[in-house]
């Protein structure tokens, strides 16, 4: 049977009342055995700042729980699903700046930056809006066939030590990968452009070499994944405009360019014998662009069924089983007058033989207009 609950309710009070009378000498406080303990008042403080905004802006983002690394505080990814545990191209705070979801916490973004420059070069407006015009020769390269291609080498030495590639996008802005200059100073790079042999010093158009005066990177780029791998290099001056140098398109439909018949340019890596140095000149190889279903499908065999390709990507074939291209280098495709437009940068790739894999520019062509805008340029230099 149930107890009438008033009868739980008395017994209680009767047992404090006899705890009371009789615990002790008559007359003893009840509570003298007990200290007192007082909290202090707790800090004042304003209201918290929004995650990754003023001085925490490209530092840290709100990310679910279970993607932030609780001991380091850094986004985490997920290694079945991104590829993170495959692809090499690889500051606590004293409180936890608001998130809008419930379980979202504020966490470090890694290794992405944006390095900040005062000055903004003025461009040499004798430059034509003429962007993507190439040599008509097919792979067999010659001086100025590719003019927008060009060369991220190590400065303050004396070797020519190409490290990485990129694209003329104006006289003086460079598109290239951002894992290419993530942890690099402005005056560890010299970008030379109109470059063909790089073991020739006398060739028939001199080339030009310049320093870097700002360098932008994604702001959501993430060094683990190469997601969203794109940045673009400032020029301390303006390139002038020669034979050997004209500035590559960009476009936002894909659907007018022959996917069939894309070319990837670099120079000769000797990396691959174990050599760190280019040699030679420049070189071509044509590749096809393949579907992301394709693309993701023939990675699994590498990276596991999990494999998520992510929306930033664009594959090609796998260039009959060789390993091609330098990292920042462009994907470009001609349109039905052999006008040639950037695709892709090259990214990443997990095995010779395999798809290449490359950041898909064409979804990056409102961030470039953005950011140029935001330095005082147009787009007239990169667009028909």
């Amino acid at each position: 049977m149930f107890s009438p609950r008033g009868h739980k309710k008395t017994t209680i009070i009767v047992t404090l009342i006899q705890l009371f009378v009789f615990n002790g000498t008559k007359g003893q406080d009840f509570f003298g055995n007990y200290e007192e303990v007082t909290s202090p008042p707790p800090e004042s403080i304003g209201p918290l700042p929004k995650c990754g905004e003023d001085d925490q802006k490209g530092q840290f983002k709100c990310v679910p729980y279970y993607n932030c690394d609780p001991i380091t505080n850094t986004i985490v990814n997920y290694p079945e699903v991104d590829g993170s545990n495959i692809i090499n191209k690889k500051y606590p705070t004293t409180h936890q700046p608001r998130c809008g979801g419930l379980l979202e916490v504020c966490c470090q973004i890694p290794n992405g930056t944006v390095n900040s420059f005062e000055y903004v070069p003025t461009i040499n407006f004798e430059f034509e809006p003429k962007c993507g015009i190439k040599d008509k020769r097919a792979n067999e390269t010659r001086l100025g066939q590719f003019p927008w291609m060009v060369a991220l080498l190590e400065a303050h030495t004396e070797e020519t030590k190409i490290f990485c590639s990129g694209s003329l996008l104006s006289p003086v802005v460079v598109l290239t990968a951002a894992h290419c200059v993530q942890n690099l100073k402005l005056e560890q790079i010299r970008v030379r452009v109109g470059k063909w042999n790089v073991e020739s010093k006398n060739e028939e158009v001199p080339y030009q070499d310049k320093s870097v005066s700002k360098i932008v990177i994604h702001e959501h780029y993430l060094d683990s994944t190469l997601y969203n791998d794109v940045a673009l290099l400032v020029l301390n001056s303006s390139i002038t405009k020669r034979d050997n140098v004209g500035t590559m398109c960009l476009s936002r439909d894909v659907a007018i360019l022959d996917s069939q018949n894309c070319l990837v340019t670099e120079w000769d890596n000797k990396s691959l014998q174990g050599k760190n140095s280019y040699t030679g000149v420049l070189k071509a190889r044509q590749f096809s662009l393949i579907s992301k279903k394709s693309c993701q499908k023939e990675l699994r065999t590498k990276l596991g069924e999990e494999f998520v390709l992510h929306h930033s990507f664009i594959c090609t074939n796998d260039g009959n089983g060789t390993c091609w291209g330098d990292g920042g280098g462009p994907l470009v495709c001609p349109d039905s007058a052999q006008r040639y437009f950037q695709i892709g940068i090259v990214s990443w790739s997990v095995d010779c033989g395999l798809p290449y894999v490359y950041t898909k520019v064409i979804g990056f062509v409102d961030w470039v207009d953005l950011k140029l805008r935001e330095l005082g340029y147009n787009s007239i230099s990169y667009t028909l």
